[in-house]
């Protein structure tokens, strides 16, 4: 039997929801969602800029995701899926927002979306509270990636 804690739900945005942004609503969405994805593109050092991944998601090579509640955006996510050895993995390149805490559960909409396109892994790179954030989900560290800053 499963030995891992039940994860911790927030009631206080019961209301919070992870929904997919249709690339033809894309330019509508942004003005809500860059500075959460601008933080986190800097915060992980991302081999692109804020731009190129809006044009990623208005041509639909990836996916864009709001975190809404109480008519709030609360966060952003990216994904894209890319072809493997072991199979279709579905990658987050991009999680940010604020109170995190309220709604990393619905990371499963995503989990959902992946399987659903034939992925066999769902996969993100992040600064180290992502570990223990998502460790109550079944996620688990499978590398690491260390950076000095010069």
């Amino acid at each position: 039997m499963d030995q891992r804690p039940e994860p911790k739900r927030s009631t206080r945005l019961s209301s919070a929801r992870l929904v997919g942004v249709p690339a033809s609503y894309v330019e509508r969405a942004w003005p809500e969602v860059v500075g959460f994805i601008e933080r986190a593109a800097q915060e992980s050092a991302v081999p692109w800029d804020v731009e190129t991944a809006k044009q990623r998601c208005l041509e639909r090579d990836w996916q864009l995701w709001a975190v809404r509640a109480n008519r709030e955006t609360l966060g952003s996510v990216i994904t894209e899926i890319y072809d493997t050895a072991a199979g279709k993995t579905a990658a987050m390149p991009v999680v940010g927002g604020k109170d995190l805490a309220s709604w990393v559960h619905l990371l499963s909409v995503v989990e959902a979306w992946a399987r659903h396109h034939g992925c066999v892994r769902l996969e993100g790179v992040g600064r180290a509270g992502w570990e223990r954030a998502l460790r109550p989900y079944g996620w688990e560290k499978i590398a690491v990636t260390v950076a000095k800053t010069l």
